[in-house]
């Protein structure tokens, strides 16, 4: 058994097993039994640290893990689903879990070819059957029909940065708009606080409830006048109204107190 060939010793005899039980990996290929032994070697490459011999370690569990996939395709696929496929792969190799027999045979579907000349410098086995994938990406875009999807994802990406350029440019324009409209807000406000300024404000809203109103028609004639005094005076017209009441009453002897109805 190969596992024999790796002892528990110290010192350089440790080195020169280990570096024996590797060379026989890298040379012998059955499968599973590779790869116990390339587990165990690299429990002692953490101490020996040894860059040629992890390459090696690496190379051995790889292929390992290729031969797996292949012997797990040998098992006929009359399952309705992938899931069910590979639990009866593993009900006959139970040693290997589930997602370890999908990645076996993904592995096991790269080209020989295309294997052997990425494996040494491979470091996983997803980084194999990604990076061939990568690799089959590559070759597709090199087709018309690659080619053509490389062309409408181009033109994708230029019809959305157009049209976002146009919600920004169309959202700055109703800000703009906004602090338009906001300023001319702003300046029809100020006018209004500085015509109140110029001609002061009616009475208070809590005298109102004490007061009663009076109706009082003007000719065009009269208003001009009665307007012009109160922005003259800076007054309002209702205010000029009242001191012009106060005056009429005072000077017909009506401001002491009132008169009853009806008296001389």
């Amino acid at each position: 058994m190969m596992r024999n060939l790796i002892t528990h010793t110290k010192g350089s005899a440790l080195y020169a097993k280990m570096a024996g039980a590797i060379a026989s990996c890298y040379a012998v290929d059955d499968c599973k039994e590779i790869h116990d032994q390339a587990s165990a070697i690299a429990a002692y490459y953490k101490q020996i640290k040894d860059d040629e011999s992890l390459r090696k370690f690496i190379i051995v569990k790889l292929r390992a893990w290729r031969r797996i996939g292949e012997l797990c395709k040998q098992v006929s696929n009359d399952c309705e689903t992938k899931t069910a496929y590979y639990a009866k792969i593993n009900a006959l190799f139970p040693a290997v879990s589930v997602s370890q027999i999908s990645s076996a045979l993904r592995l096991a579907d790269v080209p020989d070819n295309y294997f052997e000349a990425i494996v040494g410098n491979a470091t996983s086995v997803s980084g194999i059957f990604y990076g061939y994938e990568e690799h089959v990406h590559r070759q597709w875009l090199e087709t018309p029909e690659g080619k053509a999807h490389q062309e409408q994802t181009r033109e994708w990406h230029r019809n959305y940065d157009e049209n976002r350029k146009k919600e920004e440019k169309a959202r700055i324009e109703r800000e703009q708009e906004a602090i338009a409209m906001l300023r001319e807000q702003t300046a029809v406000w100020d006018q209004y606080v500085a015509a109140n300024a110029e001609v002061g404000y009616t009475m208070d809203r809590r005298d109102r409830k004490k007061m009663k109103t009076v109706v009082l028609l003007l000719n065009d004639q009269l208003h001009e006048v009665l307007r012009q005094a109160a922005f003259d005076k800076k007054m309002t017209m209702q205010a000029v109204l009242r001191k012009g009441l106060e005056a009429w009453l005072h000077f017909n002897g009506y401001d002491e107190q009132p008169r009853k109805r009806g008296a001389a």
